[in-house]
């Protein structure tokens, strides 16, 4: 009698029984990918790379900011760090019905690696004009390079100068060929550069310089906050759609692992250096670290704290975002 009742009870019961077990049904999927394109969006995630999250085994990769659109029109990352704009036209593709797979904003971690840098003498610094515009008038009629010129970086760069009414030259270039210039350049040599360039490659091309002297102008993000009043959030975690519906709790306890990587990265950045520098392949050069992590903008903040600041700068850029872009 009693393993015909156990029986019965598990017939009707189906859901009790098997959230006792942390089936998905708990909210505990078996595997997830877990995405991250290099530089300081992998560092953000550093300190948890590697390791299961809440019992449930991970799948990591590091891909380059290039692949990123790919992968998520393709859908199979369950999680992908993406840049902002590249997150939320993503989205918008969805909801067009020109994509397949639909991707919603946890969290922004990456608050501007940007900067104004170049080896030319002649500019100068933020600290040394009188104002913002000061300093971007100095640009009037030059050319600069600048990595991801239709993403974020270029179409920052553009929307400042045109709140300046400065006429630039803006140029795309990978990151390669701009750290390449920058090795390369002679004391003696009257070529230069000056590019809008990303941390910690630049703290890392810096090191590597043995002519001109690298030299960074201004912080994108500052002079951003100056002309706007707005922080610069560029990049952030999302999880597609149909897994978030599937394991919400799964989502937050995700969310929540990250914060503390973050928190990580920011109080105790050699022991991160440390992990990143025992990996087998390390993304990112880990000596290079210690001495850019407060130069990279890495912090916290939920989707819903980081809204009104990313609907400010994809509109501020030529885009949208809707309110169902971020999760509660």
């Amino acid at each position: 009698i009693l393993s015909v009742c156990i029986a019965l009870l598990a017939c009707l019961f189906p859901v009790v029984l098997t959230a006792c077990n942390g089936n998905p049904s708990e909210g505990a999927p078996q595997t997830v990918s877990i995405v991250a394109p290099n530089g300081a969006p992998f560092a953000a995630l550093a300190d948890m790379w590697g390791e299961d999250i809440e019992g449930v085994s991970a799948d990591y990769e590091v891909i380059t900011e290039t692949n990123v659109r790919t992968k998520m029109l393709s859908g199979e990352a369950d999680f992908i760090v993406a840049p902002l704009n590249v997150g939320n036209a993503v989205h918008t593709a969805y909801k067009n019905g020109s994509s397949s797979h639909d991707y919603k904003l946890m969290n922004v971690t990456s608050w501007g690696v940007l900067y104004f840098v170049t080896n030319d003498s002649a500019y100068k610094t933020r600290q040394e004009c009188a104002n913002v515009s000061e300093f971007l008038e100095q640009f009037s009629q030059k050319e600069l390079l600048t990595i991801g010129e239709a993403a974020i970086p270029g179409a920052t760069a553009k929307y400042l100068f045109q709140q300046a009414n400065v006429t630039v030259s803006l140029k795309g270039s990978e990151a390669t060929p701009i750290q390449q210039a920058f090795v390369s350049a002679k004391a003696d040599d009257t070529a230069t550069t000056t590019a809008i360039f990303a941390q910690p490659a630049i703290t890392g091309t810096a090191a590597q310089s043995k002519g001109k002297e690298v030299k960074v102008l201004a912080s994108v993000s500052d002079i951003y906050k100056e002309i706007t009043g707005d922080e610069f959030p560029m990049a952030g975690m999302f999880v597609r759609a149909d897994f978030y519906e599937e394991y919400p709790q799964f989502v937050q306890k995700l969310n929540t692992r990250i914060q503390s990587s973050v928190e990580k990265f920011n109080s105790n950045i050699n022991a991160v250096a440390e992990k990143i520098g025992a990996m087998e392949e390390p993304p990112i050069p880990a000596a290079i670290l210690p001495k850019a992590y407060d130069k990279m903008n890495v912090k916290f903040k939920t989707a819903a704290d980081s809204a009104a600041a990313v609907k400010k700068l994809l509109t501020n850029i030529g885009a949208s975002a809707a309110d169902d872009l971020f999760i509660p």
